[in-house]
């Protein structure tokens, strides 16, 4: 089969925009994301950018919102040490004792002295919970609320510590009170998540979360340097893993470009429940993996349904998807159903030479040789393709324009194409 599509040399880029591609889960992850970030900051905190969007997992769907912001507010309950600066370290460098002994010492007389206190107190305290120094921001907490036992915001850092120090009944209690106050929801789902258990599922997600995205970025790097099977080997790992069903799309990818696509079409398959789920590249790169082994119908059916969502994707436009339609047709000798739809494929666009090849291609197996001539040479123009010069030189020998038709052969032969040898064999000597 002739090459008629558009393969992107970046293949890294292309599964980073898929694995991050917006859809419900993500937006999810990202209101979670700063809603989690912020709950033990109180309410002046300022929302973060939250990253990006981690793979759902076997267990969660790319089109659910509440999936995402599950994940995305544990994650940024536990972002708090990557989202500390330099600076801040630095100023609060002294040990919590010596901290505790100055909270000792406040004026409780004077309401200025007693305010400023308990204000850098609260920045002291979740400044040890950004370095995972849990006890240190418990201690300051708890003595905190020894000075103010009705504030909210030690309240909440005290339960996040003690969850961090894997103290659950010790959490719960400061957690209800702090939801008693402030009526937040997300403490109050987190109180949810400690009475049903689902925290300590939660916290070993949250632990595998780093080590699965550097994976994800070897995979970007051995891909880029066509390195497939170091890939595979990779994602098999982190399937095996993570249970992220969408590296199962990014391990057909792979096969497909290693060219085993068998193997394509089976895991691009499993990365999604139905064909209608799957991610549209993954389902163009099936698509094409089924034409490579002869599946035209089953390749026909994969670009109906990437027709039908009526969007470009990364790897392809709409006028590719119909061309590649056509063209599919055209290896089944359809000839009447391929015309309409290369047609309108040129229609969307005409830069394209494989597109104007098609029609071409088309034209020579319906004898409408001037056609045909016409079209391969469009695609000459665009670029030269040893496929257009041997449907434009087959032309011209039948038209009776043997030596025309001979030198097309002639050059058709010289960029790669077997065939054209056979053909002047036959028509020019």
């Amino acid at each position: 089969m002739k090459n008629k599509l558009i393969l992107l040399s970046a293949i890294f880029f292309l599964i980073s925009n898929i694995v991050i591609s917006q859809t419900k889960f993500n937006e999810g992850f990202k209101e979670g994301y700063k809603n989690g970030y912020c709950q033990d900051k109180g309410v002046r905190c300022i929302e973060p950018i939250p990253p990006i969007a981690p793979i759902p997992t076997v267990n969660e769907s790319s089109t659910s919102y509440q999936d995402g912001y599950n994940r995305g507010f544990q994650m940024g309950m536990n972002s708090q040490k990557s989202s500390s600066n330099s600076t801040n370290r630095q100023r609060y460098q002294t040990s919590s004792a010596k901290f505790i002994d100055k909270m000792d010492n406040v004026d409780y007389s004077s309401a200025i002295e007693l305010a400023l206190i308990l204000r850098e107190s609260k920045g002291k305290a979740v400044e040890h919970y950004k370095n995972e120094e849990y006890q240190a921001s418990l201690d300051i907490a708890l003595k905190g609320l020894s000075i103010k036992n009705n504030d909210e915001e030690f309240m909440i850092l005290a339960g996040q510590a003690l969850l961090r120090l894997n103290r659950y009944s010790e959490a719960l209690p400061h957690l209800k009170r702090a939801y008693s106050i402030t009526r937040d929801p997300n403490i109050k789902k987190a109180i949810n998540d400690i009475e049903s258990g689902k925290i300590e599922v939660k916290k070993e997600t949250a632990k595998t979360q780093n080590s699965s995205e550097d994976n994800i970025k070897k995979v970007y790097s051995l891909l880029q340097q066509a390195k497939y099977k170091d890939a595979i080997i990779l994602i098999d790992q982190e399937i095996e893993n993570s249970n992220n069903i969408v590296m199962y799309g990014i391990r057909g990818t792979a096969s497909y470009l290693s060219k085993n696509y068998s193997q394509a079409i089976s895991d691009i398959t499993k990365s999604a429940k139905t064909s209608n789920e799957i991610l549209p590249d993954f389902l163009f790169y099936r698509a094409l993996a089924k034409s490579e082994v002869g599946d035209y119908f089953g390749a026909i059916s994969d670009f109906n349904i990437l027709i039908s969502k009526d969007a470009d994707g990364q790897l392809y436009n709409m006028a590719t998807l119909y061309n590649n339609k056509a063209y599919s047709y055209v290896k089944l000798k359809n000839y009447e159903k391929a015309l309409p739809l290369v047609s309108k494929a040129l229609e969307l666009d005409k830069t394209k030479w494989f597109i104007w090849d098609t029609r071409a291609e088309i034209y020579l197996n319906t004898q409408e040789y001037g056609k045909a001539i016409n079209d391969a040479t469009k695609a000459i123009q665009i670029q030269e393709d040893a496929n257009s010069y041997f449907i434009r030189g087959l032309s011209q020998i039948k038209l009776n324009k043997k030596v025309l038709g001979c030198k097309d052969l002639s050059r058709a032969g010289e960029l790669g194409k077997s065939e054209a040898y056979e053909e002047i064999k036959k028509s020019c000597n």
